[in-house]
């Protein structure tokens, strides 16, 4: 299901905005962009998205790492901050506004000074394409560039388009407005402007649900905005959308970018075997193979395969082989059996066991008992694609009160989180597996 497109703000557009507010359009050469009647206004669209600048990149990820330390993906959100912290975020991403600003004084100033008396100086932000910036940071990083960067600009209008959808749900916000930096100064034709606009912003919004705009023209919804640096992922996540009535869960599915369709192999198995087992066995398989010459040597075997072959991600697990139950799975006769063999059928049982285990699979704040011990998988959610979720992997002894760490923060979404857990519930003889899905940041 493709997005929702609408149609994206131009000049000639809100030309018509400011007309129906009582304002018209300077014509003149280097002039401010309209005349109203005790004020001339200069228009300022900010289409650029800031986070697309490789230096803003660099130095966003050394503000929000320091926070979120060992984590192969960062969460790109203001909220996070105090109040140090948010100052420098603003003066980080205030760059494209900025240089608007500065241009916008320059021309009101040029302007302002053709009439007597002195009309009020008016910049109008529009938001047209920094969706990294959400209405209330956008609102505080104009009026600091304004404050810091222009002098004798009476009023900043700010606002913009910000679009979300579901894919079948869609939500515009569209304000505007009007922030005094003298406060001496008035508007009286602020409120017919933000009428205009609220008219004019009703009405793409019915032309887009009626005919899809061209893609040259529309504008993208809102939606999580990644970058890489140093090895390190960094998402500014698009703000949730409220419960829908479409998507039975409330929520339509989340994207999974990740290329994976199913889940990579979670296990190097090897048939463990008791001293019983082993010298059966053995009378078959011989002493050149990999049974060794002892069953000390042979434990010394095993210990070490584990030592070379185990991963976070593709853990050794040890599957318990009984030579009369392998007897019975196997068509071969005993006198061609090969260690091989042996390795298939533990195969076998882990890929039973595995099942087993998943099809028990709970989520945790289901639980109706305490458990003695168990797999505690816990996916961190962040934004809408699942490709940059974090799992965490935890053995859980109630009775003795232990919590041991697995693996932690390791990029791996729900579904393969499950089949990893499980394998490593298999490879601890554990029966259960709980999950807890928790978005980020924890509400």
């Amino acid at each position: 299901m493709e997005h929702l497109r609408i149609k994206k703000v131009s000049e000639s557009e809100f030309d018509r905005v400011v007309r129906n507010a009582g304002g018209a359009r300077l014509t003149t050469e280097g002039s401010a962009d309209y005349l109203f009647p005790n004020a001339v206004v200069e228009l300022k669209l900010v289409m650029e998205e800031g986070l697309g600048k490789q230096t803003r990149q660099v130095k966003l990820a050394s503000l929000f790492r320091e926070l979120q330390p060992k984590r192969p993906v960062v969460v790109v959100d203001p909220e996070l901050l105090d109040e140090t912290e948010l100052r420098a975020y603003h003066s980080i991403v205030s760059g494209p506004i900025k240089s608007h600003v500065r241009k916008a004084a320059k021309q009101l100033k040029v302007t302002g000074d053709r009439y007597e008396p002195t009309p009020v100086r008016v910049i109008i932000i529009l938001n047209i394409g920094y969706t990294a910036l959400m209405p209330d940071d956008f609102r505080t990083v104009c009026v600091k560039c304004v404050q810091n960067n222009a002098t004798k600009v009476d009023w900043l209008i700010c606002g913009g388009v910000y679009f979300y959808t579901d894919k079948f749900d869609t939500c515009v916000i569209a304000p505007l407005e009007g922030v005094p930096i003298d406060g001496l100064r008035s508007l009286p034709w602020l409120e017919k402007l933000q009428k205009a606009w609220a008219e004019f912003v009703q009405e793409a919004i019915t032309d887009a649900l009626k005919v899809q705009a061209q893609v040259s023209e529309s504008a993208m919804p809102v939606v999580d905005l990644t970058f890489d640096v140093e090895g390190i992922r960094y998402v500014k996540p698009t703000p949730k959308m409220p419960p829908s009535n479409f998507w039975p869960s409330g929520t339509r599915p989340r994207d999974n970018s990740s290329g994976i369709n199913q889940s990579p192999p979670v296990a190097r198995t090897f048939p463990s075997l008791s001293e019983r087992n082993w010298n059966c066995f053995r009378k078959h398989l011989g002493f050149h193979s990999h049974l060794q010459s002892s069953y000390w040597e042979w434990l010394n075997f095993q210990a070490e395969e584990e030592r070379k072959l185990s991963q976070k991600l593709r853990p050794f697990v040890p599957v318990d082989v009984d030579y009369d139950e392998f007897g019975r799975w196997t068509s071969k006769p005993s006198r061609d059996w090969l260690f091989s063999d042996l390795s298939r059928f533990a195969t076998h049982l882990f890929e039973l066991r595995i099942r087993e285990v998943l099809g028990r699979l709970k989520d945790k704040k289901d639980l109706a008992i305490v458990l003695p011990e168990y797999i505690e998988l816990v996916v961190t959610e962040i934004g809408q694609d699942q490709a940059n979720d974090l799992a965490s992997i935890y053995y859980v002894s109630e009775m003795s009160g232990r919590k041991v760490c697995v693996i932690e923060n390791e990029r791996i979404f729900y579904e393969y989180g499950a089949t990893l857990a499980a394998s490593y519930a298999v490879k601890r003889k554990v029966d259960m597996v709980v999950y807890s899905k928790v978005p980020f940041p924890r509400t």
